[in-house]
């Protein structure tokens, strides 16, 4: 029998609240808050002729948390007003999670969540006509964590997810993905990592698309304060009857340089595919992270990253590279303030120039 698609929050929440009768609550935690974001952005639609715009974000929101001995549950519910001074576009944005956690025995946890999202968008045209777009999106995800032994450690997850377009039925798709991760421990400072996932795509009016990943890697304890991940992935990708394969591979360094400062550093080579599978591009990327507790109040975080991506073709080259600043600061225990400044360089042989782009944003939230 075919689902409609209300009725999937239904069932979520059905079996959300179903511990709850059961068992009685030990502690319910309510919080309500109210999040203001001011964004100026130097190039909107990322052009070779900026376009510059404020943007204003308005996030109420009230979360609520229920605890028991060995089960808990949140809601999380905002909505979003986003508006565009310039270019007249303004959405709404309705955010709903509920996110169960069952300790089921003593190594054994099962979580469910489910999230459902609608998003309304108006455009105000050059000729002063309005262009509205609105989707909805609802997604579940289920997964079970279990320990076999002292030295392995199981992760089994689920998702589903349907996406749709109104007014479009051509983008409507729904999506199955089954995942598992397997850690095994060798030793104090070695770790064996196994990694599958499966995911099917249903388009309306294409073919459909699958991606079947395998992968194996280690874990290593170079020191107290260094760890180090290698990950070698295996990807076969199909649709309307072609079908692609690709090996990928990621290497992380974690470096808690002291107790207030920790890095991350990532290297990656990936191949990603086009649409129908006509192309694809390898890509070549490096990522370095570095957060600082600067006080006790204050946390400063620097993002840096940089991507290559080689057409199979050649006839495109593109690169890609980005610098983030974050300083948050929490006032008190119920307001927070965030700076951010976001920097995006592109450049590719298909464009007659570089394209940049800044964007600054100044964020407060009150609780």
């Amino acid at each position: 029998m075919k689902m409609n698609r209300p009725n999937y929050l239904v069932v979520i929440t059905l079996l959300f609240f179903i511990p709850s009768v059961v068992h009685a609550i030990e502690k319910i935690k309510p919080d309500i808050f109210i999040s203001l974001k001011a964004e100026y952005d130097d190039n909107v639609f990322f052009k070779l002729e900026p376009k510059t715009d404020f943007i204003t974000t308005i996030i109420p929101g009230i979360n609520t948390m229920m605890i028991a001995a060995n089960w808990l549950h949140e809601i999380d519910y905002r909505i979003r007003f986003l508006d565009y001074r310039n270019i007249k576009r303004k959405s709404v944005n309705h955010n709903l999670n509920l996110i169960g956690r069952h300790k089921l025995a003593n190594k054994f946890l099962f979580s469910i969540q489910g999230n459902l999202i609608e998003d309304k968008q108006e455009t105000v045209e050059e000729d002063f006509s309005v262009t509205k777009r609105e989707y909805l999106k609802q997604k579940i995800a289920t997964a079970i964590r279990f320990q076999l032994k002292s030295r392995l450690e199981t992760d089994i997850r689920y998702q589903y997810e349907d996406f749709n377009i109104r007014e479009e039925e051509k983008g409507d798709s729904k999506e199955d993905e089954i995942a598992c991760d397997i850690h095994y421990i060798l030793s104090d400072r070695l770790k064996a990592i196994g990694v599958y996932q499966y995911r099917k795509r249903n388009y309306k009016n294409r073919g459909d698309l699958t991606r079947d990943l395998f992968g194996m890697g280690l874990g290593y304890e170079l020191s107290p304060r260094i760890n180090s991940k290698l990950v070698i992935e295996h990807e076969t990708v199909a649709q309307g009857g072609k079908d692609s394969n690709a090996f990928a591979f990621q290497v992380n360094f974690n470096h808690q340089l002291n107790e207030k400062t920790t890095s991350y550093l990532t290297f990656a080579k990936d191949t990603e595919f086009s649409r129908s599978l006509t192309n694809s591009v390898n890509v070549t990327s490096a990522k370095i992270n570095i957060i600082r507790e600067l006080n006790e109040k204050t946390n400063l975080n620097i993002l840096a990253s940089s991507m290559h991506g080689n057409w199979q073709d050649n006839t495109r080259k593109d690169t890609l590279q980005t610098i983030i600043l974050e300083l948050s600061y929490q006032l008190s225990k119920d307001i927070s303030f965030n700076i951010n400044y976001n920097y995006i360089y592109r450049k590719s042989n298909i464009f007659e120039k570089c394209r940049r782009n800044n964007t600054y944003t100044f964020t407060i939230q009150v609780r």
